[in-house]
């Protein structure tokens, strides 16, 4: 019910906004000084982005939002974007990221003279590409218009899902570009943000790193709806849009979700898969779940990733498909691995949101998983997904993971996700986004700590952007000193995989993943760490580092 009161709701605003556009469309071709003109401008806000929460000041960074508007008779549709200029934080270290694109905006409003120049208006924003939600916002504000100087003050509300609100004050100037007949408004914004807002800003954090949505599983509860419904189909649609894939379902777990891809794909008895060796067992498990054989393959060293080169040397013709998981957060070479000729599965368990030649990863291989456990980029406690474009692979997907009233008889599986899990996965959705922001400047400040040191920074090749779910060091000689010496400064750092499969396998060979796994350390990075935290880290590794690692071996 919820899910179709969404779509008439979203169909209501297309409407409109197809009206709005044959209006404006049809004034644009009138006659030169006919009354009510339409006009076209073009608009730059430099946000400041203050964000005040009850008495606490923080700063996000600097942005740019350049907007296209034309507008007739009070009428305006307005397409504008956020460009991200990582500008310094007050207090906050070098080094600073370069400018990103984060999302565009489909609104329309209307905007109506109240008394003199002080006007009134009110409209929505409609569809916000790459923010993994084309949500549906009301706004309303005023504006007066000094002789040198416009000041307004605009109050947002989210009605379809998730409701939170926040006020916009806007100073801004108009300048007339007599050239082609525009003008522009340069100006600055500031945000008050409501404290149950959840749409662009991260959860609270428990003392473990968690984050906490109570909110969102607890409406999920509320509902009377607990087992597989309306929410979980709402999630996978999110999930879908946001990878950018044409359809997604959602599963008990990521092993569940990596065993169905399989399964669908005909993995089975007498075939083989080729995996990683450096990796965690799930993925063994799940081609073992099958009844298929594992094929072991070595890694990139200087990835993490797999080798596509030996990939291709243990293909056979019983190579049924070829598993890739994009390693810490960083793509693996998807061109490469994608020649192979074997269907490629994606695990992202470590690297949702990462881009690789600025596409998701996810929507390159034929079938890509997830998984949603309380470690991952995104938690719903358990839980896990299936994605991809082949309509008739996640249609056999969608019917094994549940066993009852089925017309026909297989063996299918109990793998159903809970509405309480995709509630909050959808909450998680929402602010994917930011969590992977604050991953990437901790890593920027990792990566200044080791520029300053004269050390190499962990790759991550021009055409990648990593979601930097681990920050990876490799070491010299063996990681057990460092890792002591770290834990004496009060920073537990790990091993990232606790054993490669090859070794439970009892294979030998492998020298690349051996070398890895000898020497490679993971050191704490996940969006709950504090500034402070995050100093003690680097001040160790600026102690420590220096004495394991010349930057020669890697």
């Amino acid at each position: 019910m919820r899910e179709s009161n969404f779509k008439k709701t979203r169909l209501c605003i297309c409407v409109f906004m197809a009206l709005s556009l044959v209006m404006i469309s049809s004034a644009l071709v009138r006659a030169e000084g006919e009354e009510d003109k339409p006009t076209a401008s073009i608009y730059t806000d430099i946000l400041s982005q203050y964000v005040w929460r009850g008495f606490g000041l923080s700063q996000n960074s600097a942005i740019i939002q350049p907007s296209m508007t034309a507008s007739y008779k009070g009428f305006s549709l307005n397409v504008w974007g956020n460009f991200d200029t990582n500008a310094k934080p007050p207090g906050s270290p070098p080094p600073y990221k370069g400018a990103t694109w984060n999302e565009t905006d489909l609104t329309f409003s209307y905007t109506h003279a109240i008394v003199g120049d002080l006007s009134g208006s009110i409209g929505g924003i409609y569809y916000a590409y790459d923010s993994a939600l084309d949500s549906f916002e009301v706004y309303g504000g005023l504006s007066y218009a000094f002789p040198w100087l416009t000041v307004g003050v605009t109050g947002y509300r989210e009605v379809s899902h998730y409701p939170g609100w926040f006020v916009q004050f806007d100073l801004s100037r108009n300048f007339k570009l007599p050239w082609c007949g525009m003008s522009t408004d340069l100006g600055a914004s500031f945000f008050y943000l409501s404290s149950s807002d959840s749409t662009a800003y991260p959860a609270d954090f428990d003392n473990q790193g968690q984050p906490i949505d109570n909110g969102s599983a607890f409406s999920g509860m509320l509902s009377g709806q607990l087992a597989q419904d309306g929410e979980v189909a709402h999630f996978e649609s999110r999930m879908a849009s946001f990878v950018g894939v044409k359809g997604a379902v959602a599963v008990s777990s990521g092993a569940a979700a990596l065993h169905l891809a399989l399964v669908a794909l005909k993995v089975g008895p007498g075939c083989e898969v080729i995996v990683p060796s450096y990796v965690c067992p799930a993925v063994l498990n799940a081609v073992l779940y099958t009844g298929a054989t594992p094929v072991v393959a070595d890694i990139d060293p200087s990835t993490f990733n797999l080798s596509a080169d030996d990939a291709k040397r243990r293909i056979t013709p019983k190579t049924r498909a070829v598993i890739v998981p994009h390693m810490f957060g960083l793509p693996a070479d998807l061109d490469a691995l994608g020649a192979l000729g074997v269907p490629v599965v994606e695990d992202l368990a470590l690297a949702l949101g990462s881009r690789r030649h600025g596409r998701r990863t996810g929507g390159f291989g034929t079938l890509a998983v997830c998984s949603f456990y309380a470690t991952k980029m995104m938690a719903t406690g358990e839980g896990g997904m299936v994605l991809g474009s082949d309509g008739a692979l996640l249609a056999d997907v969608r019917d094994l993971r549940a066993m009852d009233e089925k017309e026909d008889f297989r063996v299918r599986f109990n793998y159903k996700m809970t509405d309480m899990q995709a509630a909050l996965g959808l909450s998680q959705l929402r602010k994917l986004t930011t969590f992977i922001a604050r991953r990437r400047e901790i890593a920027d400040l990792y990566n200044d700590v080791l520029c300053r040191l004269g050390l190499p920074v962990p790759c991550a090749p021009g055409e990648c952007e990593p979601v930097w779910y681990r920050y990876v060091l490799l070491l010299d000689g063996d990681a057990e000193p460092f890792i002591e010496e770290m834990k004496r400064r009060g920073v537990e750092c790990r091993r990232p995989v606790f054993r490669p499969l090859h070794r439970y396998l009892g294979l030998s060979g492998y020298e690349a993943t051996e070398d890895v796994w000898r020497r490679a350390v993971s050191v704490p990075l996940y969006p709950a760490l504090t500034g402070a935290e995050v100093d003690v880290v680097a001040k160790a590794l600026r102690s420590v580092l220096p004495k394991h690692c010349t930057g020669k071996g890697v």
